[in-house]
């Protein structure tokens, strides 16, 4: 772990940030100083409140995670015109099980009690299907393919509330963010 936090604390309570790295077998021997080096397949961010030892932020990326969306956004975002009908054809063509007319299963099969021990207790606020995102003025659409769900989190003592996101991928419903949106507030 870390020896120093964003609070500027040190020592065996400062554990924010976290971050991991897995990595394909690679045949050279692996040496930080080679210029040429492989690229992680999956990355992991862990942050925690230093104070209360809560995950506030879990953020999840690389090609063993989003492989198969990235080279579907790639496509999606050849096709600007495409109406929304479209790439969600193409979506479920490239296998996602979670479409947008898949609300009531992806919210079903969401890991809350999996996630548990690690977020504390989420409840399901809503839960919406990015066909795409909305751009920057004078910039084309670009696809985003994600289910965004907002949450109510409960501290895992249950004495704290704040709202929560989790952004997950439509092809197995997997997690790749998560973050409190607010500052975690006493129950009364």
């Amino acid at each position: 772990m870390g020896k120093t936090c964003s609070t500027g604390r040190s020592g065996p309570d400062a554990v924010n940030p976290l971050e991991i790295h897995l990595y394909e077998a690679y045949t050279k021997p692996w040496n930080p100083t080679y210029s040429e080096h492989p690229d992680p397949t999956l990355t992991s961010r862990f942050q925690f409140d230093t104070e209360r030892k809560d995950l506030i932020r879990l953020s999840v990326w690389g090609p063993f995670l989003t492989s198969r969306l990235d080279k579907l956004k790639k496509e999606v975002d050849k096709h600007p015109d495409w109406p929304d009908a479209r790439v969600v054809e193409a979506l479920k063509s490239a296998g996602a099980k979670f479409g947008p007319d898949d609300r009531a299963e992806f919210v079903r099969t969401l890991p809350l009690k999996e996630l548990e021990p690690l977020t504390g207790r989420l409840e399901v606020v809503s839960a919406e299907f990015r066909v795409r995102f909305t751009p920057a003025e004078g910039n084309r659409p670009g696809s985003d393919l994600r289910w965004s769900v907002e949450a109510k989190w409960h501290s895992p003592d249950g004495r704290h509330e704040a709202d929560c996101l989790l952004i997950l991928e439509p092809f197995e419903g997997a997690l790749m963010d998560f973050h409190l949106r607010s500052l975690p507030k006493p129950i009364p």
